[in-house]
Order: structure tokens, then C-alpha cells, then sequence
């Protein structure tokens, strides 16, 4: 099932939600630029329905949601982290979710291809976390607006952040710069020793990293189109030096 698809069934079947007009044409030419290039036709036929919904917190246990298609959302950002995202949902406490767009096979400059949206990510404000929270938008929007079980049910009392036990999966780089993992060892070329680097293709839940970088000296970036973070450490001080 499609994502519009979900949300079609779900504009007649649930309480607490307050869907967004279909976005205009001139909506979607900005989205076109925003993305920088042709727009995924999954996203596209959603905006085509609504272009976001807000769910109140009756629907979604203690926490609302408002969802913006056209990723017009204020969320917590990274430079150089996450070029092939953009936000469209939060929860009002300074979590937000980001989609994942699919980028070029090729090239420095990552452009969008008319093809399906990749996995949901969640971006924790408090700890500074980020993880999978669904391998899909279709799976994510299920989860959020219609639960098929009475184990979904009872997890609809949790704030959708939560429903996910999150795994920091980062693996520290040796003291040479370099890691065991074979299929790495050319991204991580050039990390300084420390960096912690995270591999979440195989798109499992909950897995994620730590994400703080509130000291300054430390940076997240990633690492090519896919989903695989660097995280650098501080820079080693010696005493009695500057």
C-alpha cells in the first residue's frame, strides 16, 4: 500500500485529525525547488491528498502530531548531516521526523529521482538521538494513524517517539583511523581517531546513534548518500597546551 492510499483511508476513519487542503501548484513548484530537482512520486501523490494532518493528542496518547508533506517543519539542525532529508512532522517538545528522500546513485550533488521515499527518521531532542523509526513512510503512517492490533493499541498511549527502544549501533574508530568493518574502510579514510561512525542501512527500528555535539569541536556529517553517519571526537589537548 502507498502512502496516499493510507492516508485516504485514514481522512474518513479517524477521530482527531484535521487534514490540510492538497497542496497548490504553486506548492508543489516550491517543494520541486526545495528538493532540488524531480519530486519522488510517492511524495508527490500525497501532497496530491493532503499536504500534512494533525493528529491531537485524544488520537495519539499524551503527545500530538502534525505531519507537513511539503517539509515545511522547524526541526533541529545539522549541517553536512542530512542532505537527502528533509523534516515533516514533530511533536511540539522539540522531537521531529524526517524522511528520507532518494538521492542520485551518483555524484557530489544529490538530487531527488522520481522513485519511492526511503525510511523515517526519528530526531530525539532530549537525549540528542537519531533512529529508524519505520523502514517506510507507508509503515510509519500506519503506525501513527491506524494501529491493526490491540499490543498497537495500547502502544498509542506513548508518545510515537517512545513506542521505539532506541540502539546506539556507532562503532569507535581504532586508534589508527580505521575500523574492522571491511565495507567502511573507505568512507572512514581520513577520520580522525575516535570518530564514531554509524551504519543504519539495514534500516532495523530503534537503531540509531547519539547525536550530541553540543561541544563545538565535535561534528556530525554524513558519510555519501547513504545512511551512514560520522560522528568526530574533540580534538585531544595535552596539558599545558593551547
Amino acid at each position: 500500500m502507498r502512502p496516499a492510499e493510507v492516508l485516504k483511508q485514514a481522512l474518513t476513519a479517524l477521530g482527531g485529525a484535521d487534514a490540510v487542503t492538497p497542496a497548490t501548484t504553486a506548492e508543489v513548484d516550491a517543494l520541486s525547488i526545495r528538493l532540488g530537482g524531480a519530486i519522488p512520486d510517492e511524495l508527490r501523490e500525497l501532497v496530491s491528498v493532503a499536504s500534512g494532518l494533525t493528529i491531537d493528542s485524544d488520537a495519539l496518547g499524551a503527545f500530538g502530531i502534525e505531519l507537513d508533506f511539503l517539509g515545511q517543519v522547524a526541526g533541529q539542525e545539522w549541517p553536512n548531516a542530512f542532505h537527502s532529508s528533509f523534516h515533516f512532522g514533530h511533536d511540539g517538545c522539540g522531537n521531529s521526523w524526517l524522511i528520507e528522500l532518494p538521492p542520485q546513485s551518483t555524484g557530489e550533488d544529490i538530487r531527488q529521482t522520481a522513485d519511492a521515499l526511503g525510511p523515517v527518521l526519528f530526531s530525539s531532542h532530549d537525549p540528542p538521538f537519531i533512529a529508524i523509526q519505520a523502514a517506510d513512510l507507508t509503515s510509519f503512517l500506519l503506525e501513527v494513524i491506524r494501529p491493526d492490533s490491540e499490543a498497537e493499541a495500547e502502544s498509542e498511549e506513548r508518545p510515537l517517539g517512545t513506542r521505539i527502544s532506541l540502539e546506539d549501533v556507532s562503532v569507535e574508530l581504532t586508534a589508527d583511523g580505521t575500523t574492522s568493518n571491511v565495507e567502511l574502510a573507505n568512507l572512514v579514510k581520513g577520520l580522525p581517531a575516535g570518530t564514531r561512525v554509524a551504519d543504519l542501512r539495514a534500516l532495523r527500528v530503534g537503531t540509531g546513534f547519539s547525536c550530541d555535539i553540543s561541544d563545538p569541536e565535535r561534528q556530525l556529517r554524513r558519510l555519501g548518500p547513504e545512511l551512514i553517519w560520522a560522528i568526530t571526537p574533540r580534538k585531544r589537548r595535552f596539558f599545558g597546551l593551547r
